[in-house]
């Protein structure tokens, strides 16, 4: 329920409109430690900010840089955010053994 949402401007999908550049693997945009990197890297770019909605879909490549909004969510099971990721595809058409 949206009524569950303490935030009703966050809670949701952060999307930057920089992608990962071609040579960057999955470490190197999904490790804790790269988070410097990764803020200096996109400290210019833009962003659009999708506040959580529930049956909300949204869809977008992949390859762009995203983040989840910190959730502020009212305690008890029914008040829980649900959050489904799909993939497909190849970042950059890479291989089959890239993680």
């Amino acid at each position: 329920q949206d009524e569950a949402n303490d935030d009703p401007e966050g809670g949701g999908l952060i999307i930057y409109k920089k992608q990962a550049p071609r040579d960057w693997g999955f470490v190197d945009y999904n490790s804790l430690d790269q988070v410097p990197r990764l803020r200096a890297y996109l400290n210019d770019s833009d962003r659009v900010v999708v506040p959580h909605r529930r049956n909300r879909v949204v869809v977008f490549n992949s390859n762009l840089f995203h983040e989840t909004q910190t959730p502020r969510f009212r305690p008890g099971y029914t008040n829980r955010r649900i959050n489904l990721t799909f993939l497909f595809g190849r970042r950059c058409g890479g291989g089959a053994n890239e993680a």
